[in-house]
C-alpha cells in the first residue's frame, strides 16, 4: 500500500488505539478520503472528531447508504 498523509494518520491512530486499526482495502479507501480532506485544508482535529458531518437529524439512513437529506 502506498503511503499517504491519510494512511499515515490512520496507522498512527491504530497504533495508539488498536481497536480502531484499519487494514487492507478499508485502510486504503479511508486513507484516500482522509488525504483529500487534509489536502483541502481541513484541520486534523476537525476531521478526527467528524466536525464536517451534517447533524444526525439531517441524515437519511438507508441500507448501505448514509446521505444528507
Amino acid at each position: 500500500m502506498d503511503a499517504s498523509p491519510g494512511v499515515d494518520l490512520l496507522l498512527a491512530i491504530g497504533a495508539e488505539q488498536p481497536d480502531l486499526l484499519l487494514t487492507g482495502r478499508t485502510l486504503r479507501d479511508q486513507g484516500v478520503m482522509l488525504t483529500g480532506l487534509l489536502e483541502a485544508g481541513r484541520p486534523v482535529p476537525l476531521v478526527l472528531r467528524g466536525g464536517d458531518r451534517p447533524p444526525r437529524d439531517r441524515l437519511a439512513i438507508l441500507p448501505r447508504i448514509v446521505a444528507p437529506t
